[in-house]
């Protein structure tokens, strides 16, 4: 009478469990500390392009301000210079009226000038205030994405478990041990095409009931086999 052998192979994968478990809540909690920062980062950027936009239409208003400032300005400078080469025809009243308009528009002009500067110049720091900001995202961007892929190689070394079942059918031709050797290598790989793992340890049991079991537990490349 043909003999069934049904053969289950645990396959369990160890490194370093309390070393990796302790290294991944560092990690972790340097992600969140990463993903805060990005969050912090992302409103900074937020609130400088609030401020540049408002400092660029500050400086197109104070240009516009500024080119008033000096089309005045020319005027007062060309209605004082005619008026001084016709002294003669022109009243002392007059000519110090044109003089006094021509100063004050260039007093205006010169203020609208230092005005225009300081604008640019705030403008500048704006952006490059969004430039920093952006800077540190694209870092901060960086340093998550390679804190994830930390975590995500510690966790391939963590536990992990997997069970493969394999039937042995015992012929004429083969003697019990071929058949369970058979069974226990079809069990192996079955567990570590689950798994997908390198075995560590290995550890196997044998019990016969009312069909015969076998579970193998993969630890250091070492194999103990207890038969009931």
């Amino acid at each position: 009478m043909e003999k069934v052998r049904k053969v289950f192979s645990m396959v369990f994968i160890f490194a370093s469990i309390v070393y990796a478990q302790s290294e991944t809540v560092q990690k972790k909690e340097l992600l969140t500390q990463k993903q805060n920062q990005l969050i912090a980062v992302e409103n900074k950027i937020s609130e400088a392009q609030i401020e540049n936009s408002k400092a660029a239409e500050n400086v197109t208003a104070i240009e516009k301000r500024q080119k008033e400032m000096q089309f005045n300005f020319e005027n007062k400078k060309n209605a004082f210079e005619r008026a001084s080469k016709n002294v003669d025809i022109i009243s002392a009243e007059k000519l110090n009226q044109l003089s006094a308009d021509f100063k004050q528009a260039d007093q205006e002009l010169r203020e609208a000038n230092a005005e225009l500067q300081k604008a640019k110049l705030r403008q500048q720091e704006a952006s490059k205030s969004v430039d920093q900001y952006r800077a540190e995202k694209k870092q901060l961007e960086q340093d998550i994405a390679e804190i994830k892929a930390d975590i995500f190689d510690i966790e391939l070394r963590e536990p992990v478990w997997a069970i493969g079942e394999a039937v042995c059918n015992l012929s004429e031709n083969e003697t019990p041990d071929q058949c369970r050797k058979r069974a226990l290598e079809a069990a192996q790989k079955d567990a570590m095409e689950k798994g997908g793992k390198m075995i560590l340890e290995s550890e196997t049991i044998v019990s016969t009931l009312k069909v015969n079991f076998v579970q193998k537990k993969q630890r250091f490349f070492r194999t103990q086999t207890g038969c009931e």
